[in-house]
């Protein structure tokens, strides 16, 4: 499923744009899908975490920021009601970088990469003996998710094993 949906293109918006308006630098912000559903913690019904996954690989479109809405949804909508904190999210993207407040965070922790050394792993639990993947708050209504930076905000969801 997340392959599709990279292929379709998530941020395809975005380039749509910037071709109408002749306009490659033109930004394009855009809002992270917040938890829905009843929580759920079996790993093979991901639900809304594939379209995330999907929407947070945009972020390699040049001139585009995500705003992360993990901890603003709930599981009666998609929408989350609280749109106070939607509106600073996507104005700290603004201002960052349309605005020149370069010191401002922008985003919360955004997965990079794994190391694996031997049988050593930086995330890691005593219930798994031999480590191949990590998974942070993936599923349709993350229940726990609290991977924050200084400023208060969260880290999107991720996983290693594509």
């Amino acid at each position: 499923m997340t392959a599709a949906l990279s292929r379709m293109g998530a941020g395809s918006g975005g380039v749509a744009r910037r071709r109408l308006f002749e306009a490659p630098a033109l930004p394009f912000y855009f809002i992270e899908i917040a938890a829905f559903q009843s929580p759920n913690a079996d790993p093979s019904l991901v639900g809304w975490a594939a379209i995330r996954e999907a929407q947070r690989r945009c972020l390699a479109i040049p001139h585009t920021g995500m705003a992360c809405a993990i901890g603003l949804g709930d599981a009666a909508g998609v929408h989350p009601k609280n749109k106070a904190d939607v509106g600073e999210r996507f104005a700290r993207w603004a201002l960052a970088t349309e605005y020149g407040q370069r010191d401002l965070e922008v985003s919360g922790p955004l997965f990079r990469e794994l190391k694996i050394e031997g049988d050593t792993v930086v995330v890691s639990s005593p219930n798994v003996l031999q480590p191949v993947a990590v998974r942070y708050a993936y599923s349709s209504n993350p229940e726990g998710a609290n991977l924050c930076n200084r400023a208060g905000l969260p880290g999107p969801p991720f996983r290693t094993d594509d």
